[in-house]
């Protein structure tokens, strides 16, 4: 199952949502793995989580690259939450720029 919360306006309760609904669906058993796609990061800073060098924008560049990524390098855990999260960075602002042109 897919699930996706997204809205373009802001202070809508997205990032609370995911994090409810994820830590609901890990106590219930569920396999959780949320995805931060805000270049804020705020899913990211919620969780505590300080990136590494791997985060969704290094993840996505390198798919519309047809280069190698270390998806499990990214992937983070968080125990307080139970779920695991692919947190992002600044450097999803970037991520229209190299999409675009790998489209091209």
């Amino acid at each position: 199952m897919i699930i996706a919360v997204a809205n373009q306006k802001g202070g809508v309760g997205k990032t609370t949502t995911v994090v409810n609904l994820g830590t609901a669906l890990a106590r219930k058993g569920k396999t959780v793995l949320c995805i931060d796609f805000d270049p804020q990061a705020n899913l990211t800073s919620y969780v505590a989580c300080e990136p590494g060098e791997e985060t969704v924008a290094t993840v996505m560049r390198a798919a519309a690259l047809f280069q190698p990524a270390d998806l499990g390098a990214a992937v983070c855990r968080s125990d307080k939450f139970g779920f695991d999260f692919l947190p992002a960075d600044l450097r999803l602002s970037e991520a229209d720029i190299y999409l675009a042109t790998a489209m091209s």
